[in-house]
């Protein structure tokens, strides 16, 4: 009957530990993060927009995804993982964005330097914890 709304966004993805930066201007919410990067690193997706810098990345099995958490003091680097299989509209869901996203994708290899430095939601201080803990 009726086609469910959906927001654009403007997406950079940030390819980790190389200098690619691609970017989508019009992303529906709904798209899982790992389809939408998928143009960029496959040729059976699209030869206008693979990015043969990227092709490590089409090797990888499962792609992780991160975002940084932007309401941590400046000396702090912290980062949300995201869930590759469901779009921004649940992954933002309760974050803070400034702009637009950039969003991380790392490969598996690479992943330790942001499993070490995980944000929880009762690290963003709009949120408060069930415990009673932060102030």
């Amino acid at each position: 009957c009726c086609r469910r709304k959906s927001f654009l966004w403007h997406v950079e993805w940030l390819f980790y530990n190389t200098n690619v930066i691609e970017v989508d201007t019009r992303l529906p919410d709904q798209t899982p993060l790992r389809n939408a990067v998928t143009k960029y690193i496959s040729t059976e997706e699209s030869l206008d927009t693979f990015n043969p810098k990227l092709h490590e990345f089409s090797n990888e099995s499962q792609l992780l995804f991160y975002l940084k958490n932007e309401v941590t003091p400046a000396n702090i680097t912290e980062y949300f993982k995201l869930n590759g299989g469901t779009g921004l509209r649940e992954n933002l869901r309760g974050k803070t964005v400034i702009e637009f996203p950039r969003v991380i994708i790392v490969r598996p290899k690479d992943a330790a330097t942001f499993e070490s430095n995980l944000s929880t939601p009762c690290n963003d201080v709009r949120t408060r914890c069930s415990d009673g803990l932060q102030n």
